[in-house]
């Protein structure tokens, strides 16, 4: 979204920081809540079931919002990754002063292929992050279970797609 000179201190930092991650739902702290704006709100809002509200207006139209408060975020997010959905975190990085913009920040980026927040993990199912390192000669294939902390490494022939796909279908059999 393009700065504009009659928005908000408030709504322009949540734009700049909107801009960087434009695919992605920012939960941005307000005090006690997380709150997301615009499109957010709305995908959001519907997904997870919660009022979808509003907050000040941008060009004329009321600024979508919905919230969660910041003791049950985990709970949402957790439920918005298993849904697919990639999410920023954007926490108060001070204290609130009267008067004074607060400054925030990116505090965590989570998405359902590098979720390994052992809280927000699935118990009843093995939750595995993979990486493949390529070299000339031999590529380098590490798995690591993120509830168990189990972790298995081994290397195979480079361009050798029939043995990383056997490899592969050992962890990921469907």
């Amino acid at each position: 979204m393009k700065t504009e000179k009659q928005i908000t201190p408030l709504m322009q930092q949540y734009q700049d920081i909107k801009d960087k991650y434009p695919s992605m739902l920012v939960f941005f702290q307000v005090g006690d809540f997380y709150e997301l704006f615009f499109e957010d709100a709305k995908r959001a809002s519907v997904y997870l079931g919660i009022t979808l509200t509003k907050r000040g207006t941008h060009k004329g139209e009321p600024i979508p919002l919905c919230g969660v408060p910041v003791h049950t975020v985990d709970h949402y997010v957790q439920k918005l990754i298993k849904g697919g959905f990639c999410v920023v975190i954007c926490d108060q990085l001070e204290t609130a002063t009267p008067g004074k913009m607060v400054k925030r920040g990116v505090t965590q980026i989570l998405t359902p292929g590098t979720l390994t927040d052992s809280k927000m993990l699935d118990e009843k199912s093995a939750s595995y992050l993979c990486s493949l390192v390529a070299s000339a000669d031999k590529w380098a294939l590490v798995f690591a279970e993120m509830l168990t902390l189990n972790c298995y490494a081994t290397t195979i022939p480079a361009g050798s797609l029939t043995v990383l796909t056997t490899e592969l279908s050992r962890f990921f059999p469907d």
